[in-house]
């Protein structure tokens, strides 16, 4: 038999199978249940359930941790840079007038945006020491409050990987143990709808840091082009 014929029984006979085989262990992963626990706080009244691994949270799904907290906040969402892939946040979309600007350098690694007339509570529930937690030991997680839960999304699957699962467990008690006086002093608004984001729908790409919508993103493209057009003339 040819090198050719060989192949091509190896792509007819094979191939199918192996991609069957993916498939399906693909399939299993994903219906794996979450492992379930509660977060080791000391806490004075608080219990913290969490659950690891493929999380749903809104419109976003993605692999992580969400623990349960005893208020509900405002959506508050920590973009990673890190995380990014082709200039875009792999989990979040807002308008960018709702991003708050941190002091010190907490920037460089993430973006921070809340829903206008809560900056004052964001700042609150991200003091210095969760920011430094952050940086340290989160530095390629995203974090979102949505409701009465704290989500931290990873991009690997912390069922399959115990380390990443431990960082999230850890993390999240962090934040929780450092949270809870800000838990009892948040008063909810008559207004709930007051409590979200807008621009969570919106498809957003990433200049540097700073997040565009896709109509900010058409003009910057025209201009850039317009800009190579006048160059090409020139020279």
């Amino acid at each position: 038999m040819h090198m050719f014929d060989t192949l091509l029984v190896l792509l007819i006979y094979i191939l199918p199978v192996v991609l069957g085989l993916h498939i399906y262990y693909a399939v299993k992963r994903a219906q794996r249940p979450n492992n379930k626990g509660v977060l080791p706080v000391q806490s004075t009244g608080f219990t913290y359930d969490y659950e690891l691994g493929q999380i749903l949270v809104s419109t976003t799904q993605a692999y992580g941790i969400q623990a349960s907290l005893p208020v509900e906040l405002p959506e508050i969402l920590v973009d990673s840079h890190t995380n990014d892939r082709a200039g875009r946040s792999i989990n979040f979309a807002a308008d960018n007038t709702q991003r708050l600007e941190l002091e010190g350098n907490f920037y460089k690694d993430f973006a921070v945006y809340a829903p206008k007339g809560f900056e004052q509570e964001t700042l609150q529930f991200l003091p210095p020491n969760v920011m430094q937690l952050l940086v340290t030991e989160a530095r390629s997680f995203d974090m979102e409050t949505f409701g009465r839960t704290l989500n931290l999304y990873s991009q690997k699957d912390p069922r399959q990987d115990q380390e990443i699962a431990d960082e999230l467990v850890t993390v999240a008690t962090g934040i929780v143990a450092a949270s809870e006086n800000f838990f009892r002093s948040f008063r909810q608004p008559e207004d709930k709808t007051a409590l979200f984001l807008t621009g969570r729908g919106v498809q957003m790409y990433k200049l540097g840091r700073r997040q565009l919508n896709a109509h900010a993103m058409a003009i910057l493209s025209e201009i850039v082009i317009i800009i190579l057009a006048v160059l090409l003339r020139i020279s």
